[in-house]
């Protein structure tokens, strides 16, 4: 996904509520990964089937499973990893619980980041939503954007390839 106006841009200065208990602030991150899912848990009503036909929140799932299967991966590489959703602390929890993620899920329940990056945003049902993004952080700022709708699947699998490369010839 080309979103040029990301690159090389600072994260703003945000204090977001993690599943771990604490506290994330978005511009201490020396080297992360902010993994952007729609929803995981479908809290709108409205919508009969809220997963149907939905490739946006399948891919945002896929993100989150694919990266918690290569967690020690990127931890051993000193890159932290962070999912981020519009839903509420609570409902996160829950969903860390369920998917059995070993990191934590920071809650942007205000929109806040997505509005402030700008990042592209669907609607389906009455609930805005961002589309899933990968976002690589160095220092504070935006250092690489990727699509999981483009990767089938293979998100996590590529960037870990990426990173690898990356962090060798640092």
């Amino acid at each position: 996904m080309n979103i040029p106006h990301l690159a090389g841009l600072r994260l703003p200065a945000m204090h977001l509520t993690s599943t771990a208990g604490s506290i994330c602030e978005l511009t201490e991150l020396p080297h992360a990964l902010l993994i952007f899912a729609p929803f995981v848990l479908p809290q709108d009503e409205s919508m009969a089937c809220p997963w149907e036909g939905d490739e946006s929140a399948i891919a945002g799932l896929e993100a989150l499973i694919g990266f918690a299967r290569l967690y020690e991966q990127f931890e051993s590489r000193d890159i932290r990893l962070f999912g981020i959703t519009t839903q509420s602390p609570l409902v996160q929890k829950l969903v860390v619980e369920i998917l059995a993620l070993p990191f934590p899920l920071l809650s942007d329940s205000q929109r806040t980041v997505c509005q402030q990056l700008q990042l592209p945003t669907t609607y389906r049902g009455r609930v805005p939503r961002n589309r899933p993004i990968i976002i690589e952080v160095r220092n504070g700022s935006v250092a690489y954007v990727w699509d999981p709708l483009a990767s089938s699947g293979q998100c996590a699998t590529r960037i870990l390839r990426h990173v690898s490369n990356d962090v060798g010839r640092n």
